[in-house]
């Protein structure tokens, strides 16, 4: 069983960098010799599908979610897997994750959901941060400072960008 493991989640709205981080995180690691998977975003999938989040039928839409949800997770758990079985070190990066569902349902059908697959808002967040922090502790102080703060300042710029 592979014990280096790293799990990381990109969340943001639109235009806030994520591709682009996606792509530098990746050529990063991969730099560093880790073995990157870069899970696409679900939602993505479901509506390139042809699934209509946009429908007015409340179950229906509260299936929807639960779909999404419940195939994150799957790919997720497919991947972790694989990654178990890797000879060297993996990064698993999903494009959004499995809370970001939380940001476009009411709270009680978000509770309603977690209740019904058995799960929590703890479990969730802990499937992804469970050894985040081990690479981002092992980069010297500065380095990490560094980082921090070209992220935030990319982000800055592009939320100030015009909407074309």
């Amino acid at each position: 069983m592979n014990k280096n493991i790293t799990r990381i989640a990109l969340t943001g709205g639109p235009c806030a960098g994520k591709t682009t981080a996606l792509a530098q995180i990746i050529e990063h690691f991969s730099d560093l010799g880790y073995l990157v998977y870069a899970l696409p975003e679900t939602p993505t999938l479901f509506s390139n599908a042809s699934i209509n989040f946009g429908t007015q039928d409340r179950q229906y839409f509260y299936n929807i979610e639960k779909a999404v949800l419940k195939y994150q997770l799957q790919m997720e758990d497919t991947f972790l897997e694989l990654a178990n079985a890797a000879p060297q070190p993996v990064l698993i990066i999903s494009d959004r994750g499995t809370m970001d569902i939380s940001n476009h349902i009411e709270r009680a059908m978000w509770q309603a959901m977690l209740d019904e697959l058995g799960t929590s808002e703890i479990k969730l967040t802990r499937r992804t941060l469970r050894r985040r922090s081990s690479i981002w502790s092992r980069q010297p102080k500065e380095q990490r400072l560094s980082t921090h703060w070209r992220t935030i300042a990319l982000a800055e710029r592009r939320s100030r960008r015009p909407e074309s």
